[in-house]
Parts: structure tokens; C-alpha cells; sequence
């Protein structure tokens, strides 16, 4: 043999198991650990919410004076179209529409550039999550947000399909949130559900009646009242006036 000996490529195990979580609480990552790369995941999450907030959407409607939310709501419907057709993943809608967003907080743009803008948003979050890109031509023919928005819509999800506890301490642990970081959140996103869908707007609607989607846009929906497990003051953890609704 020769005496340059191949390195080694074990792993020390304490980098490659889980770290132990305060007692108590779930270990969601347990069942799916010895997937490639799992020993990361806490790492992601950890720098994803360190840059949380340079990336934050705030209510950048109010300065789009040429547009309406109308024509924001078109201009999403639009978008879940032409990721059905081209069949590209969730989470390449998901990023685009993060950078929809993003694009129009920094920027006021005028209606006629707005689909322009939602098909540059696909074409960017293709290159970064798809294998192969949709044509531009055929896009523009046919043609998701902060994480306190995802835990509301993560909480509302819980809640509409029985589970009383719906925010428990092992969710905190893995989130970072309280629920009273993001229960205002929760009131807005409720009452955009309780919103009567337009004619127009159809696309989004059957996408989510889909059986992949458990038929979410069938499932009935509580009242505001009912939501929360337990009453929740919202003047302690936001600046802005209590809903009554809570």
C-alpha cells in the first residue's frame, strides 16, 4: 500500500446528530435526520430569520398610486396561472412573490409595467429553484412573505382543522414567536379570508380545490371570535389600535 494515507471522511458524530432540545418539546426533525444535509436545517432557519429584516414587506399599496388592489389581486392570479401551466414548483411562486413584493416596496411603478414585473419575478425565482425556464413569450401571453405572516397563516391553518393548541411550545421553540409576536398578523390575515372572491379571479380559487391541496378553499371558515384559543390583546404587542373582533 502506499504510505499516503486517503483522508478520512467520517463526520464527527456530535456535528452529525441533532442537538438536544429543552424538555418538553417535539424533535420535528427526528424522523427525517438522516436525510442528506438535515444537520443544517437549524443553521438555515437561524441565518434566514438573522436577515429577516432587511427583507420585510411593509404596506407599499399606499404609495402605488397607479395601482389598485385590484389589479394586484389580478396580477397574483395571473402568476399561480402561469405556474400551473409551465408546472413549476410552489416554492418557485412563493420566492417570485416575494420579489413582487419586495420590488414594489422599493419602487412605484405604473400599471401598465405591472405584468411585466410579475413575469420577471418568475423568470428570477426559476433561475434560482427550477431546472429549465419558461419562455418569456408564452409567459407574457398567459400572464410570499415575512415569517410572522407565515406562522399567522401556519396558526389559521391549525385552527381550521380542529387542533385547539395550535401554537404550542414547540412551535415557539422552532419559530422564534410567541404567538402575541404575530397575532396581529393572524387578525389580517382572517379577514382577508372572510373576503368575498371575485368573478374575475379565479385562478388561485381552483388551484387550492385541488385534492393536493386538501380542498383548503372548501374548508368553512371560523369566526375572527372563534379563532384565537383565548383572548388576546393585541395593544401589547403592536402600536397600532386593538381589533374589537379579538
Amino acid at each position: 500500500m502506499s504510505g499516503n494515507a486517503e483522508p478520512s471522511l467520517a463526520v464527527e458524530k456530535s456535528e452529525t446528530q441533532p442537538k438536544a432540545l429543552p424538555i418538553g418539546l417535539e424533535d420535528l426533525d427526528k424522523a427525517n435526520w438522516n436525510i442528506s444535509l438535515q444537520v443544517y436545517v437549524v443553521d438555515i432557519l437561524n441565518y434566514l430569520k438573522s436577515r429577516e429584516a432587511e427583507f420585510s414587506i411593509d404596506d407599499y399599496m399606499k404609495r402605488q398610486v397607479h395601482l389598485s388592489k385590484s389589479m394586484h389581486a389580478l396580477l397574483v392570479d395571473s402568476m399561480v396561472e402561469i405556474q400551473e401551466t409551465f408546472e413549476l414548483s410552489q416554492e418557485t411562486l412563493y420566492l417570485s412573490m416575494k420579489v413582487v413584493d419586495f420590488f414594489l416596496c422599493k419602487a412605484v411603478i405604473k400599471k401598465d409595467k405591472l405584468q411585466l414585473l410579475g413575469v420577471s419575478a418568475l423568470l428570477i425565482a426559476s433561475k434560482f429553484i427550477e431546472g429549465t425556464f419558461p419562455s418569456v413569450k408564452l409567459c407574457c401571453v398567459r400572464g410570499s412573505r415575512h415569517p410572522k405572516m407565515a406562522a399567522a397563516g401556519l396558526f389559521i391553518a391549525l385552527r381550521m382543522v380542529g387542533e385547539e393548541q395550535a401554537w404550542n411550545t414547540t412551535l415557539e421553540y422552532y419559530s422564534g414567536h410567541k404567538l402575541v409576536d404575530f397575532a396581529e398578523n393572524v387578525a389580517t390575515l382572517y379577514t382577508v379570508l372572510h373576503r368575498k372572491s371575485k368573478d374575475d379571479i379565479k385562478t388561485i380559487r381552483n388551484k387550492y380545490l385541488h385534492k393536493i391541496f386538501h380542498e383548503l378553499a372548501e374548508v368553512v371558515l371560523m369566526t375572527t371570535k372563534n379563532l384565537f384559543e383565548k383572548p388576546i390583546n393585541l395593544t401589547l404587542c403592536s402600536n397600532t389600535a386593538p381589533l374589537t373582533t379579538l
